[in-house]
């Protein structure tokens, strides 16, 4: 996976910022710090089983919902997760036959989870709000080796849903969607050669956001972001010439665009390069947060927070009145008390909340998923 690096007298000021710790990128560290309480266990797996990989998704009501994909006694296993407005998590063993996930997405009806089931085919299943499961979807029966599933955007809206998915190689898009218009699983072939796709849900109609490939190879810069718009099946170029996609993976990588529509606005947080993306200036355009960018957050006050991790030293950017960000961090998050295996950073009133799976002693994956909460 391909990581990016963050970012009284004159002998009294010089001799204070030689004092400074320095990051990655060799900026100075804020002397701020956003403190995060002791973690608290928000979930812990049964015996035998390991946390591989988790994500979780905000839910108008104040609740948080997503999965933990575990091996369980050397098999997969996929269990639901959730915590109420109140604070409280619950854990849940699920049915679902999917040892790969890769997409999310939560609406009032239920929790919509797409991922590659053990025959490789890629499927949606929603876990709806009573805990009973909807049918499989089958999405996509290709199991090619040369050019297999690889990145998958997900979006729902009042039990209606709108999938995605890429293929490595710089083939086009393909889709399934019950949303207006309704298509059964179809490549969008309007342009071809796109990957990364990003789904957006704003007010109004959902919007797709793509890195389209500008030469012959995946592995060649690409510049420009391709959208559409629910109720038109076409791409609409922008013509903003963005230089936020990183090149094509030809390899595989899971890396890809993370969409948020917050307080009016689209963020795009660019994985492979760790950058964040908005319109706030009116077009799509790179922020001054380039390096390391793990979330784009709503926090108090309609202030955006962006949050960097280098591995190292977790910060945070909060956003200028003007919707700008500032070029250096505004404040270092207090590292994690325990060996990381994974993280995800979210928000509840305002406050950031940390959650990771610990490692285990050899630096694998661990068995408890922990919270940490905004002092």
């Amino acid at each position: 996976m391909k990581t990016a690096r963050l970012t009284a007298g004159l002998i009294g000021a010089v001799a204070a910022l030689a004092a400074l710790p320095v990051n990655s990128a060799g900026a100075a560290t804020p002397a701020a710090t956003t403190t995060l309480h002791a973690p608290t266990v928000a979930a812990a797996l049964p015996a035998g089983c390991t946390a591989n990989d988790f994500r979780v998704v905000n839910s108008p009501d104040g609740s948080y919902h997503g999965y933990i994909q575990a091996t369980c006694s050397g098999k997969p296993k996929l269990f639901y997760i959730s915590r109420n407005p109140q604070g409280t998590w619950a854990l849940r063993a699920t049915t679902i036959d999917m040892p790969i996930v890769l997409g999310l997405a939560v609406d009032n009806t239920g929790t919509y989870i797409v991922g590659k089931r053990s025959n490789h085919n890629l499927v949606l299943v929603r876990r709806n709000g009573n805990g009973s499961l909807s049918g499989v979807h089958v999405l996509d029966t290709s199991t090619s080796v040369l050019h297999p599933v690889r990145g998958v955007s997900v979006t729902a809206s009042n039990g209606q849903y709108w999938v995605v998915w890429d293929h490595t190689g710089g083939t086009p898009l393909d889709e399934s969607r019950t949303m207006a218009p309704a298509l059964a699983p179809t490549a969008i072939t309007t342009t071809p050669a796109m990957y990364a796709p990003a789904l957006v849900a704003g007010p109004g109609a959902a919007r797709l956001y793509a890195c389209r490939l500008t030469g012959d190879t995946p592995n060649e810069k690409n510049t420009n972001v391709a959208s559409l718009t629910e109720g038109t099946h076409g791409f609409i170029d922008d013509k903003d010439d963005f230089q936020g996609c990183s090149g094509g993976d030809d390899q595989g990588s899971l890396l890809g665009l993370r969409a948020s529509y917050l307080d009016g606005h689209t963020y795009l947080v660019d994985q492979a390069q760790g950058a964040v993306d908005s319109d706030v200036s009116g077009k799509l355009a790179p922020t001054a947060v380039a390096q390391d960018a793990v979330a784009a957050l709503l926090v108090s006050g309609g202030r955006v927070t962006a949050v960097t991790d280098n591995g190292r030293q977790p910060e945070a950017f909060v956003q200028n009145s003007d919707g700008s960000f500032p070029a250096t961090p505004t404040s270092a998050i207090s590292p994690a008390p325990v060996p990381v295996h994974q993280s995800q950073y979210v928000n509840r009133s305002g406050k950031l909340i940390r959650l990771l799976v610990q490692a285990d002693s050899k630096g694998g994956p661990g068995t408890r998923l922990l919270e940490q909460l905004q002092n």
